[in-house]
């Protein structure tokens, strides 16, 4: 009979509710947890799944975005052995860190030191890593991602994986590392080893506008980019006759042509049968297979890039169209408006 735990987890998302159900297995389920509340546009919410979880075991629950006073006053007077984050967004105070015996662990979905802060599986993706990790390591409020590690695995990258088929890996792992050494987080025999600083890097934060696709960069630089933000991130994108299109699916051209006569995002075959169509690149060509417009449903490319006189991107000639359209409807709505009311 496994013995009588002390702990609380902070998290959610699909890592954090399988961690609760493996506790459960166990018989070692948590004295409280704090769910993440997910942002109202995510696809993937696990919270109710958790809150479902904690109610059926009688486990304290509060669903939350960021931790509030009584939430930490609560941690602390609960005075855990060890505090577990996994699937969290926010940055944890100082007095939560320390209240547990033990302290308080977290996994980065990153070989640390490398790749500290955000997205770091899409960064990974993005900017064409072979190979990627996890790390379950101690969190500090001195900085981010920097605490002492206590073990690291390494996650595979292949070169048609979308972020999405590397998240699911990380996530498997995370559960591995965090499963081989719960026994000796508890009772603070887990080892510990302190990050090189000179070996540190860092991720920003990214958001929607990030994902614009340069045509000419390298093919396979805006592979990476696409295959790095597909679902469930919000994809890359470009431009279709002033109109966002999202491309959700690429791979480089096999054999492409030489093209002395070059334009980045010039659509230069079309397969309707296969469904993709080909487009230059700054060195090459992209083979599309899947895109959407804005509120429409997602089509083979073929449908969408049906002509070879198409050029992707934004140029200043559709913006000229559109400050047009937009002087035009102005102009035309001042004329609706009776004079003593402008």
């Amino acid at each position: 009979m496994t013995r009588a735990s002390s702990h609380v987890f902070i998290g959610g998302r699909d890592r954090g509710f399988n961690l609760l159900r493996w506790l459960a297995e166990r018989g070692q389920l948590p004295r409280a947890v704090y769910c993440l509340r997910e942002d109202d546009h995510e696809i993937e919410k696990f919270s109710p799944a958790i809150l479902g979880f904690c109610q059926e075991h009688r486990v304290p629950c509060k669903l939350r975005r960021r931790l509030q006073m009584e939430d930490e006053e609560e941690i602390i007077r609960l005075a855990p052995d060890l505090t577990v984050v996994m699937g969290w967004r926010t940055l944890l105070g100082e007095r939560v860190l320390r209240a547990a015996r033990f302290g308080t662990v977290g996994l980065h979905e990153s070989l640390l030191p490398a790749y500290r802060g955000f997205a770091p599986v899409n960064w990974a993706v993005i900017n064409g890593e072979t190979r990627t990790g996890v790390t379950l390591f101690h969190l500090t409020s001195s900085g981010v991602d920097n605490g002492d590690i206590v073990a690291q695995a390494c996650v595979p990258i292949g070169g048609r994986d979308t972020a999405a088929d590397v998240y699911r890996r990380t996530s498997r792992a995370s559960l591995d590392l965090l499963r081989d050494n719960f026994e000796r987080l508890l009772d603070g025999t887990a080892p510990r080893t302190p990050q090189d600083e000179a070996r540190a890097s860092y991720t920003c934060a990214r958001t929607p506008a990030d994902g614009l696709i340069d045509w000419g960069q390298e093919t396979r630089v805006i592979q990476n980019l696409i295959r790095g933000l597909a679902h469930p991130y919000p994809g890359a994108f470009t431009y279709l006759a002033g109109e966002p299109l999202r491309v959700w699916r690429a791979e480089p051209g096999p054999d492409p042509s030489r093209y002395d006569g070059r334009v980045p995002g010039r659509v230069v075959r079309v397969a309707k049968a296969d469904g993709w169509a080909e487009v230059l690149t700054g060195d090459g060509v992209l083979r599309v297979h899947e895109v959407q417009a804005a509120d429409g449903p997602r089509r083979p490319a073929a449908e969408v890039l049906d002509s070879v006189k198409y050029t992707l991107g934004q140029r200043p000639a559709d913006l000229l169209d559109r400050i047009r359209a937009l002087e035009s409807a102005l102009a035309e709505l001042r004329r609706a408006v009776p004079a003593g009311c402008q």
